[in-house]
């Protein structure tokens, strides 16, 4: 039984489901480390290796097309070539 998906899936409000979107997508380790000893804070992908998929337990209430505005606009993430087969129940992104 996975507990967080527990939890989620309880929210109600529309704002929150986004603040949890939002902290899912600024997750630190969705960033590449950096390329050399010394370069600044992790950077984000920049070469397209990186995937993430996001469950509807994240997004429901907002709706996958929200969800994606979201990811896209905000955290720079596209939607994986092929994926609107698994939509709405889920997601799935790659770095730019």
């Amino acid at each position: 039984m996975d507990r967080e998906r527990l939890r989620l899936d309880r929210i109600r409000d529309p704002q929150e489901q986004e603040r949890e979107l939002r902290q899912l997508l600024a997750d630190h380790r969705l960033n590449c480390v950096p390329p050399r000893s010394g370069a600044p804070a992790p950077l984000p992908c920049s070469g397209g290796k990186h995937r993430l998929g996001i469950d509807d337990c994240y997004f429901r209430l907002l709706g996958a097309r929200r969800a994606l505005d979201i990811a896209h606009n905000e955290f720079g993430w596209v939607l994986v070539d092929g994926a609107e087969k698994k939509a709405p129940g889920w997601l799935q992104l790659r770095c730019p």
